[in-house]
């Protein structure tokens, strides 16, 4: 779910995942400060650097994941949360006009309407599941404080 772009805008690297990168034979991603999201590496549901990955990839736990591994809910609980937030962002993606990356349909959700730039057919539709699917991944994925998708630049 991160690594599509509907938690987090980018990852920014540091200079151990630009060697780990360089190693694995991906330089042009090793000369890089930050790799954007949608991530390139990411093939279907899969990682395909997963061995190279960087490492805040290979640490990233979700609000879910963290509360399952503490105890603190049980695994059908976290399967449960993880299943409504796919079922969310499934129903985001339904809304995305044909043709439309994500990265560019969240960019239209979230900004409020404007002469300078035309509004697809369904951004009232579009706009509501984006919110949807941000409110459910605030409640089971962000940790306190990741805050809402981050703008570039931020």
């Amino acid at each position: 779910m991160c690594c599509t772009g509907a938690v987090f805008t980018h990852l920014d690297l540091t200079g151990p995942d630009k060697d780990r990168l360089h190693g694995a034979g991906l330089g042009d991603a090793a000369t890089q400060h930050r790799l954007d999201f949608p991530c390139r590496f990411l093939d279907g549901a899969r990682c395909s650097i997963y061995a190279s990955r960087p490492a805040v990839c290979a640490s990233y736990r979700c609000k879910t994941l963290a509360q399952a591994q503490d105890g603190m809910i049980d695994l059908s609980e976290a399967k449960d949360r993880l299943h409504k937030v796919v079922e969310l962002r499934r129903a985001f993606e339904a809304q995305i006009p044909p043709g439309m990356a994500i990265k560019d349909a969240i960019v239209v959700a979230a900004r409020e309407p404007s002469t300078e730039w035309e509004l697809p057919k369904n951004h009232l539709e579009l706009k509501l599941a984006f919110v949807a699917l941000q409110a459910i991944i605030d409640r089971y994925l962000r940790a306190d404080g990741d805050g809402i998708v981050r703008q570039r630049g931020d």
